[in-house]
């Protein structure tokens, strides 16, 4: 007579004891895991003593039918913890990401309080200091790329990836500086045509029908009046570019916080967002938070540049110093 394999496999440390000594989010899919490894290694046993009956029997047929079975099983088996490997199972295990260490103060933990400033930065001050922090823009974009391109090929070492990394941010920097200008005016004359196009189809249908060249003639005007509202669509672009840069990179800061004091697995963090192992698990709290603060920051840097900008223009004196006065 066979064992039961929860008997045979008694061995080390016990179910409860694992239980009790279980701490972080991950406890109730360890549960999850014990039970798929039950199911296999039950039907693995079923099958042996199907087996064993077909020895005993001389049966061929059933010999291969319980081959088949068999393989179909530790198929179905090695693909479930196959995703488990991945981080896509009930314990999201971060591949080749292991937690940082809670004791240690380096580069990763460096990085993170300068992301975690450049936010804080971003959300209060971006528009207002524009002039000065247009590199950090540029940088910042550029850094994201270079993260998910060492990512891509396979660059895991820290200091290695953020040096390429923090490189192309540099690059990205210095191209911005010289195309800003011109990118603002490309978007503010696409924002007066388009707006103009719009406009001009609502009021064709209510007047008689026109030469067709009067609407390339209308979004051309259009366009120029973008041109000349630059500074107006700068001003609103930057104000919003800041405020989501701000919030992203403060959410993402708080993610990194969650990943080394063992809370999370860090899925917001720069590092790991642009990794195509890592998924959100929008279940785990601490990936609600991370998104929370993404968004507060956002809505908050809008307020409160906003509000700044009000408060400069009530300050302003409706005749300048040095100006007649009628």
């Amino acid at each position: 007579a066979h064992k039961s394999f929860k008997a045979a496999a008694r061995v080390g440390v016990s179910e409860a004891e694992a239980d009790a000594n279980c701490v972080g989010p991950d406890c109730d899919g360890y549960d999850v895991l014990r039970n798929k490894v039950d199911e296999c290694l039950e039907g693995q046993i079923d099958l042996k003593q199907r087996l064993n009956a077909a020895e005993a029997a001389g049966d061929l047929a059933a010999t291969a039918s319980v081959s088949e079975e068999m393989a179909t099983l530790n198929t179905e088996c090695s693909q479930y913890f196959e995703q488990e490997a991945l981080g896509h199972g009930p314990v999201h295990v971060p591949r080749n990401r292991p937690y940082p260490d809670e004791e240690s103060f380096g580069f990763q933990e460096i990085m993170a309080l300068i992301v975690a400033a450049t936010s804080i930065l971003f959300i209060t001050k971006g528009a207002k200091f524009h002039k000065f922090l247009i590199c950090a823009i540029g940088m910042t974009i550029g850094t994201f790329g270079g993260l998910f391109l060492t990512e891509q090929f396979g660059i895991t070492e820290f200091k290695p990836k953020w040096g390429v990394s923090l490189a192309l941010g540099l690059a990205l920097w210095i191209a911005v500086m010289f195309v800003e200008q011109l990118m603002f005016s490309a978007v503010a004359m696409g924002i007066g045509g388009g707006g103009m196009m719009v406009v001009y189809s609502f009021v064709g249908h209510y007047i008689p029908p026109q030469p067709e060249y009067y609407m390339f003639v209308a979004i051309g005007a259009g366009c120029v009046a973008g041109y000349f509202l630059t500074d107006m669509v700068k001003k609103a672009a930057l104000t919003l570019i800041y405020s989501v840069f701000g919030g992203v990179l403060l959410g993402s800061a708080v993610s990194f916080t969650f990943w080394k004091y063992h809370m999370s697995h860090g899925d917001l963090w720069l590092e790991n967002l642009v990794s195509a192992d890592v998924t959100l698990d929008l279940t785990m709290w601490p990936t609600l938070v991370s998104i929370g603060t993404m968004v507060g920051g956002a809505f908050f840097g809008l307020w409160f540049q906003n509000k700044g900008e009000a408060k400069k223009e009530e300050k302003e004196p409706l005749v300048k110093k040095g100006e007649d006065s009628v």
